[in-house]
């Protein structure tokens, strides 16, 4: 059964009774409570499509990393280039990629691309070439083996 908080080994719905019940128990403010358990949620819907992938069920992992990330630009604070919703979508178009979907792969990994340039954080250096590379290998698979080295060799320009 998965975790839906560390070291709960409930179902989703017990864990986030009993992390409602501990907030407010607290003191903490509704919103503070919302957001924390959707975080917790989108950590469940990231571990739940992974688990999906990783058994070839990429239709369930595709729902499961579109409701994540549905769930994640709804939040307070959300940024364009939040890393988790970066990762989310990466994801998602590795997904989608592998159901023969190049298209629809390719314009959400640019959308990651873009997220991931966006990202200002110390990990800027590490997620821009790594969105580069996912990006080069879907184009080499399909054929455009010239644009997935171009892509290649500009990733590895940024890691220098």
């Amino acid at each position: 059964m998965p975790y839906l908080l560390p070291n709960w080994p409930f179902s989703p719905k017990i864990s986030i009774g009993l992390a409602l019940a501990l907030a407010l128990a607290t003191g903490l403010s509704a919103p503070a409570v919302q957001s924390g358990l959707a975080i917790q949620y989108s950590i469940y819907l990231f571990r739940q499509a992974d688990s999906a992938e990783k058994r070839g069920d990429f239709a369930e992992s595709e729902k499961l990393w579109r409701q994540d990330l549905d769930l994640m630009s709804k939040q307070p604070g959300f940024e364009f280039g939040d890393i988790e919703y970066w990762c989310s979508e990466t994801r998602l178009a590795q997904v989608v990629e592998k159901q023969g979907r190049f298209s629809e792969a390719k314009a959400l990994c640019l959308d990651a691309l873009a997220r991931a340039k966006a990202n200002n954080t110390p990990g800027y250096k590490r997620i821009v070439p790594l969105t580069m590379t996912v990006l080069a290998t879907f184009y080499y698979k399909n054929g455009h083996k010239e644009e997935a080295y171009q892509l290649v060799d500009q990733a590895e320009q940024l890691k220098n």
